[in-house]
């Protein structure tokens, strides 16, 4: 009998360690958000929302004025899907310039989960031409600008 309430006692234990785990696990499943400087100071950093749980990375990236002065991108964001591991988290997406279908920008970008640095190969088109490939790293913070603007 003591035997029987023993077993039964560690199933107990078992199934609550088992709940425990999975409601933690949906906790850190919560959206992360990184905030990132770029190399141009003048810009406002990029942003990234980091949801595990989806598989998705949310990347915005700032409004900027082009340096000669011909006129200004507005905003964008764009969700894609991401390849997440205890390490890396690795993604691709497609930056178009709003009114001009020639122009974009293809980046393929891991985000190290250690130490929060992104790195990231730019592949620049602008219509026929085909800018060589451009890489770089940006450091990031969580969940708060890394400058004041």
């Amino acid at each position: 009998m003591l035997l029987i309430r023993w077993r039964l006692m560690s199933l107990r234990t078992a199934l609550f360690g088992i709940v425990m785990a999975t409601a933690s696990g949906a906790a850190l499943a919560d959206p992360t958000i990184l905030s990132c400087n770029t190399s141009n100071p003048q810009n406002a950093p990029v942003t990234y929302m980091l949801n595990e749980a989806q598989g998705t990375v949310t990347v915005t990236l700032p409004a900027f004025e082009y340096p000669d002065g011909s006129g200004t991108v507005p905003e964008r964001t764009y969700v894609v899907s991401a390849k997440f591991s205890p390490y890396v988290i690795i993604f691709s997406f497609r930056d178009q310039v709003p009114g001009q279908p020639n122009q974009r920008t293809d980046y393929n970008e891991t985000i190290n989960r250690t130490t929060g640095v992104i790195t990231y190969d730019a592949a620049v088109y602008n219509g026929q031409n085909s800018e060589p490939h451009f890489p770089g790293t940006m450091t990031c913070q969580v969940g708060k600008p890394t400058r004041k603007f």
